[in-house]
């Protein structure tokens, strides 16, 4: 039997990430975008102070596999990996 993966979700909580958010995002559609498979990353924004809310949201206006969200306060990891893993189609 083969096993084909057809789509693939990353959910990534984020806080204070500005610094590497899209180095990671390279990183990410690096590996995943040769692949024939549709995927979609999913930052959650867990009250971030710097500018993490606003990289994300350029992010999201340039790809139409990035989605994110922004939470209003630091809700914790668990917190944001839910709300990542609700915002996910």
């Amino acid at each position: 039997m083969i096993w084909r993966l057809l789509s693939f979700h990353c959910v990534v909580p984020c806080f204070n990430e500005a610094a590497v958010i899209e180095t990671f995002y390279s990183a990410v559609d690096d590996v995943l975008g040769p692949m024939t498979l549709d995927y979609e990353i999913c930052y959650a924004d867990d009250g971030s102070t710097d500018r993490t809310w606003d990289i994300n949201g350029g992010l999201s206006l340039s790809d139409r596999r990035v989605r994110y969200a922004a939470l209003s306060r630091n809700f914790g990891r668990e917190a944001a990996i839910l709300v990542g893993l609700r915002m996910s189609r």
